[in-house]
C-alpha cells in the first residue's frame, strides 16, 4: 500500500519543504563537511564521558507541544545517571512546561525567530534572537557540561550553537541540518511511530537500553508549589461542572484546523442527544472570538480562551470526561494526563508521529491529495480534515465513553 504521508516528510533527507531552504542547509553540510575533512579534524573526546557524565544539555527550541514530547527523556537519563545535572534549551514561549521541573537543573532560553509567533516585526524577531542565542552561548559555555542532545529533528535546531560552546559530545538527527558539527549523527527514518520513540533512540548512544519501549511518559508542571499542601486554583476552574467535555479547535496552523460550522453543529447535537456541558479552550483573540461564535446564548458550553495559564489548563484537562482536539499542545497534554481523547488529523503529517498508541486516544483521518492550497480561507473546504464528518466524531464517541 503506498504510504500516503511520503509527499511531506523528507526531501534530500532534510525535513523541508522550502527549496531555498533545502538548498541553504545542503550548502552547510557540504561546506562543514570540506572544513572538518581537510582543514580543521574534530577534536577526540573522553570515551569515559559516555559512562559517567556528570553534566547533560538537552535542546527544542521548538513549540509547547514539541517540548511536552521531550521532558519523555528524562527520567530515563536520571536512571542511568542518578547525580548528572540537566541543562535544557528552550523557547521563552516553552519555559513553563520546564519551570519548576525536579529533574531539570537549568534552564537557557533561545527565541528563534523562524519559529517565533509572537506579534513582532520580523526585524525585531531577528534582534531578539540575536541577543537570546548569545546570552544563552555565553552562560552554556560557562557550566561545562559533557554531553548535549537536541531533540528537534526539523529545521532550526540548536546544533550549531551546542558545537559553538565546546561541548565534547554532542548528539542529534542530521534531519534538521548541521550534521558535521555533532559527533554521533542519527539520519531520520520515516516510520509509523511516536516522535517519543525517536528521541529515546537517540539516547541509544548513551547506552541506554530500550529494547522493548517502555510506556512513554511526559513530565508536566504542577498547579502546586513549594509548601503548599493544595494547589491555589483561580475561581474559574474552582466552578467548574462535574461532568464535561473540553473542546479545543485551534492548532499552530490554519492547515491543521477544523471548520467553525461543524464545530458548532458538533456541539449542537452533544447539546441535544446526551446534554453534556462543554468547555472550550484556546489562544488568542481570533479563537476566542471563533469560540464566541459557537458559545453564545447556549447554557451548557463555556468559552475559557485566554482565561487559563497552562497550570490551570492541565487541571482542567484533568478533569475533563472525554477531550476533542486538532493536532495542538492539548493533545500532549492529555495524552500526558491519560484522558480519553478524540484527536482530528490533518493528513499532512503522518499522524502516528503525534498520536500515541493507546486505547483511550482516538485518532480521526481522512485521505485527501496534499497538494491543495492551504494558504486560503480555512473555513472552506481546502484542508483534508473537512472530509471529517459530524457522524464520524459521535461514532468515535459512543465507542470510547457512552458504550463504556
Amino acid at each position: 500500500m503506498k504510504n500516503p504521508f511520503k509527499t511531506k516528510p523528507l526531501k534530500h533527507k532534510y525535513h523541508v519543504k522550502n527549496i531555498f531552504l533545502l538548498t541553504f542547509l545542503k550548502t552547510v553540510d557540504f561546506v562543514s563537511w570540506i572544513y572538518f575533512k581537510i582543514f580543521k579534524n574534530k577534536k577526540k573526546f573522553d570515551q569515559n564521558l559516555l559512562k559517567n557524565p556528570k553534566k547533560i544539555l538537552l535542546s527544542n527550541i521548538a513549540h509547547l507541544g514539541d517540548v511536552v514530547i521531550s521532558t519523555s527523556v528524562l527520567s530515563l537519563l536520571k536512571k542511568k545517571y542518578p547525580n548528572v545535572k540537566i541543562g535544557f534549551i528552550c523557547s521563552s514561549s516553552s519555559k513553563q512546561i520546564l519551570e519548576n521541573n525536579p529533574n531539570i537543573d537549568q534552564i537557557y532560553i533561545v527565541d528563534h525567530w523562524y519559529l517565533n509567533r509572537s506579534k513582532i516585526s520580523f526585524l525585531k524577531k531577528l534582534i531578539s534572537y540575536y541577543k537570546t542565542r548569545k546570552i544563552a552561548q555565553e552562560q552554556i559555555k560557562k557550566d561545562n557540561y559533557d554531553i548535549a542532545i537536541d531533540l528537534y529533528y526539523f529545521f532550526p535546531n540548536s546544533i550549531y550553537l551546542i558545537n559553538s560552546t565546546s561541548i565534547p559530545i554532542r548528539i542529534g538527527y542530521s534531519s534538521g541540518g548541521f550534521k558535521n558539527f555533532l559527533t554521533h549523527t542519527k539520519p531520520w527514518v520515516e516510520q509509523n511511530k511516536h516522535v517519543s520513540f525517536y528521541l529515546l533512540d537517540l539516547l541509544k548512544t548513551l547506552s541506554i537500553s530500550i529494547s522493548s519501549y517502555p510506556i512513554v511518559k511526559f513530565e508536566l508542571p504542577s498547579c502546586k508549589k513549594e509548601n503548599e499542601s493544595e494547589p491555589k486554583l483561580p475561581d474559574i476552574i474552582k466552578n467548574l461542572p462535574d461532568d464535561f467535555f473540553l473542546f479545543h479547535i485551534g492548532a499552530g496552523s490554519d492547515e491543521k484546523m477544523w471548520t467553525l460550522s461543524k464545530w458548532r453543529e458538533l456541539t449542537q447535537k452533544i447539546d441535544k442527544d446526551k446534554k453534556m456541558k462543554i468547555i472550550f479552550t484556546g489562544k488568542g483573540t481570533r479563537e476566542s472570538n471563533l469560540i464566541n461564535e459557537i458559545t453564545q446564548n447556549q447554557s451548557n458550553l463555556y468559552n475559557f480562551s485566554d482565561k487559563l495559564d497552562l497550570s490551570s489548563l492541565i487541571e482542567v484537562i484533568k478533569k475533563a470526561k472525554l477531550v476533542v482536539c486538532v493536532d495542538s499542545v492539548v493533545l500532549h497534554l492529555a495524552t500526558a494526563l491519560n484522558v480519553p481523547t478524540i484527536v482530528l488529523c490533518s493528513n499532512t503529517n503522518n499522524h502516528h508521529h503525534w498520536v500515541m498508541k493507546r486505547e483511550n486516544i482516538i485518532p480521526i483521518t481522512k485521505n485527501l491529495s496534499p497538494n491543495l492550497n492551504y494558504k486560503k480561507n480555512i473555513f472552506k473546504t481546502f484542508s483534508s480534515l473537512n472530509k471529517i464528518e459530524i457522524k464520524d466524531v459521535i461514532n468515535q464517541m459512543d465507542n470510547l465513553i457512552w458504550k463504556n
